[in-house]
């Protein structure tokens, strides 16, 4: 028995652990990126897609992460598809600038 758990122990500590990385795409969302990107801050890596917001989305944006891109409207589904295309983790999470993580 006592090997048993020795080689679930060695095995379990050898697993790799999966990372997972927040998208998010924005446009003068100042008031609800904050709380947004708060809820997200555990994760690995924090992606944000912004459409050349003219508040103050960019400096709270950078604030969270240094992964911050900045590109013309091209629809929910092309944003959202760039932020997932920029992101470098194993599993990525769409959020909404106005959705939170509960916690």
């Amino acid at each position: 028995m006592k090997n048993q758990n020795r080689r679930a122990h060695e095995n379990a500590s050898s697993v790799r652990r999966e990372t997972v990385s927040c998208a998010v795409v924005s446009f003068n969302e100042e008031k609800n990126l904050d709380p947004c990107l708060e809820s997200a801050k555990w994760m690995d890596e924090i992606v944000v897609v912004d459409s050349f917001s003219t508040d103050r989305t960019m400096d709270i944006a950078k604030t969270f992460t240094d992964k911050i891109y900045q590109r013309p409207w091209r629809g929910f589904g092309d944003q959202k598809n760039y932020a997932m295309d920029q992101a470098t983790t194993d599993w990525v999470f769409i959020l909404d600038s106005d959705e939170r993580i509960p916690a």
